[in-house]
């Protein structure tokens, strides 16, 4: 499996056979999150979803292991109640 390209602006840009790349909508439903809780833990750096084009417009597009780091974050913050 290749690596997403990283682009000069910092963004990464998924290739074919990167694995699956869900969109926002998705990702926080398998993640059991608001999505605006996905933008909030990319502000604080948490995060670092990759993006379908080179602006901070493009959509976010989140990984297997996006999606099993906002479990983990979610689980912690839980645990501090």
């Amino acid at each position: 499996m290749s690596s997403p390209t990283r682009r000069k602006e910092g963004y990464i840009v998924p290739e074919k056979g990167d694995g699956a790349w869900y969109i926002i909508s998705v990702a926080a439903e398998k993640a059991e999150v608001h999505e605006q809780t996905l933008r909030h833990y990319e502000r604080l750096g948490l995060i670092s979803p990759a993006r379908k084009g080179n602006s901070p417009h493009s959509p976010r597009l989140y990984s297997d292991s996006d999606i099993e780091r906002v479990i983990q974050i979610r689980n912690l913050m839980q645990d501090l109640g």
